[in-house]
């Protein structure tokens, strides 16, 4: 909701500039900046400019949503197919030392330490010290990739074992990979756009001094000015809100 909310913030800034250019625009000649930045025609353009980035934001964010999802559900079924592989060979009583292979690396698809993690140890004066480890918790949709086809290929070394199981066959788990890096190259496409697109507008609509907000900010002070603060030019102006964009920290 968050989220939403601040999207809508963008649209909310826009819109707002558009009501207020119009005001200007009625006012005619009287309205008559000395610093041409703030002409009706300039910030026409520029909101022209911010239009144009929140069309490509309303095209690239959905289909980044879109690629995200299918990803996942290509990822979903993975630890449990793995997990049913390494039972189905097991059962087989083939290769012992290709069974703990399998399922070390079954255990590096789930995220499963092979230790437990250390515990923090209290010191004598009451302060913790953490244990300087590094996590094996190998989650990310990359490593994931690296260590099922790790799986895949050291299935394949036993080349006299097949799973009865249609999708335990190891075509199958090879038509399963493939899918899987399809639908994570596809999120690896398109998160950079909707970055991209993120960063130009947040330089259309925020950066100074040239940005839509600042230069709408900026005209309510020349309005101000030309006018007074309690003429009713100023007033029709004056509670237009325009936010400025939060720090990203």
């Amino acid at each position: 909701m968050r989220k939403q909310n601040y999207e809508g913030g963008h649209v909310k800034n826009v819109a707002n500039a558009k009501e207020a250019v119009l005001r200007y625009t009625y006012l005619g000649t009287r309205y008559n900046p000395t610093n041409p930045d703030l002409s009706v025609a300039s910030m026409n353009a520029l909101i022209a400019q911010a239009e144009a980035v929140l069309d490509a934001l309303g095209i690239s964010e959905p289909l980044l949503d879109l690629r995200l999802k299918e990803r996942a559900a290509a990822f979903r079924p993975l630890n449990r197919r793995v997990t049913r592989m390494v039972n189905v060979y097991e059962a087989s009583g083939n290769d012992p030392l290709l069974l703990t292979k399998l399922r070390s690396i079954a255990n590096d698809i789930k995220g499963i330490r092979a230790t437990p993690k250390p515990k923090p140890v209290v010191n004598a004066d009451g302060s913790v010290t953490g244990p300087n480890t590094i996590s094996t918790a190998q989650t990310s949709f990359d490593l994931k990739l690296a260590n099922f086809d790790k799986f895949i290929k050291t299935l394949q070394t036993d080349t006299a074992f097949e799973a009865n199981e249609a999708d335990l066959k190891k075509a199958a788990l090879l038509a399963m990979h493939a899918g899987m890096e399809s639908t994570n190259t596809a999120v690896n496409v398109a998160e950079p756009a909707v970055d991209n697109d993120r960063i130009e507008r947040d330089r259309v609509l925020y950066a100074e001094p040239g940005g839509l907000v600042p230069m709408m900010l900026r005209s309510k002070v020349y309005t101000k000015g030309a006018f007074g603060s309690d003429s009713p030019e100023y007033k029709q102006v004056s509670g237009i809100e325009f936010r400025r964009a939060k720090k990203r920290r």
